[in-house]
């Protein structure tokens, strides 16, 4: 593996970055290989849409799915190597399918990752595939890998909100063809420095955009946030804690716990969620425990009830020293 994308980030004197067999995230290498090759055969599915909308084809369930892959890859979303696969898959049965629609031969696609498949379903040999593609490990200079990253990170962030924003309704089919321009072409392996540093800035831009409509979304849906004071103590009952970022995931257990008896806590990333008026109204969202999603290892052992993450910030369970 080869990972820096947190502040979690292994330093040494010699390098910087996770590269043993377990990231400080707790991701494995194995996942971590196996994200990659996730990524690229997004990237080549990236270039399929944008193909496909030459000829006026514009499939929203492709263009929802390619941000919501990729956000599986974000830090602390998803540990599970045989759902990364499974995501990899769908891909490809995406590529395939638009090809079809197309009718271009994959020889139609100058993209590296055009028509990229998995070596079978057996994982220790997708890791070697995954090994083999390396596109951050070659000869290039450092900046220039680091640049690279920089934007794919920027991309990943996007893909976060793009998904939060799609889960209430709304999407932009523009922003949806600027992220597969930007991942198609990141995908070819740019190599100019002042080309990259364009791109990441365009990102950027795009994450504002991405962002603004996120917050429409939200104050649409649950009303404009205000200042409001949260409990923080215990309320004796039965208690069900939440953590992460997806408000939409918050509604859903409101209203599925309303009237039963059932307390609902928020924990770190969540509690902005308190100040949301359509929230707020549902009296059995009675407080937020703990502190942020860093000491949640030590906060959660301690929680006398069920706890659903939503989005990333999950870390290893020491229990069962899984996530």
């Amino acid at each position: 593996m080869f990972c820096v994308q947190c502040e979690q980030t292994q330093r040494r004197i010699a390098s910087n970055g996770c590269t043993g067999a377990r990231g400080a995230c707790g991701k494995l290498a194995e996942t971590s290989d196996l994200q990659d090759l996730l990524i690229a055969t997004l990237q080549g599915l990236s270039a399929w849409a944008l193909a496909a909308r030459q000829q006026g084809i514009i499939l929203h369930e492709l263009d929802s799915f390619t941000p919501k892959a990729l956000f599986a890859t974000l830090t602390n979303v998803n540990f599970d190597s045989s759902r990364i696969v499974a995501l990899t898959h769908q891909a490809i049965r995406y590529r395939e399918a638009l090809q079809a629609r197309c009718k271009l031969p994959c020889s139609a696609q100058n993209h590296p990752a055009a028509a990229l498949g998995l070596a079978g379903d057996d994982l220790q040999q997708l890791q070697q595939q995954a090994l083999a593609w390396r596109p951050n490990r070659g000869n290039e200079e450092e900046d220039i890998i680091g640049l690279r990253l920089l934007c794919l990170y920027g991309l990943k962030g996007a893909a976060a909100y793009l998904e939060h924003a799609h889960v209430h309704g709304y999407f932009d089919n523009d922003i949806y063809q600027q992220f597969h321009q930007m991942m198609a072409w990141l995908g070819t392996q740019p190599d100019n420095a002042s080309d990259l540093l364009a791109a990441a800035m365009d990102i950027g831009k795009m994450n504002f955009a991405v962002m603004a409509m996120l917050d429409k979304a939200q104050t649409t849906t649950y009303g404009s946030p205000q200042p409001v004071a949260v409990n923080t103590r215990p309320v004796a009952g039965k208690a069900i804690l939440i953590s992460g970022h997806d408000l939409r995931d918050l509604q859903l257990l409101l209203e599925q716990t309303a009237g039963s008896g059932i307390h609902v806590y928020t924990h770190g990333e969540m509690l902005p969620a308190h100040g949301y008026p359509q929230l707020k109204q549902h009296p059995h969202l009675v407080g937020n425990y703990g502190s942020g999603w860093q000491n949640q290892q030590k906060e959660f052992a301690a929680f006398p009830g069920p706890i659903i993450m939503t989005s990333n910030c999950i870390i290893e369970d020491r229990k069962s020293g899984s996530a």
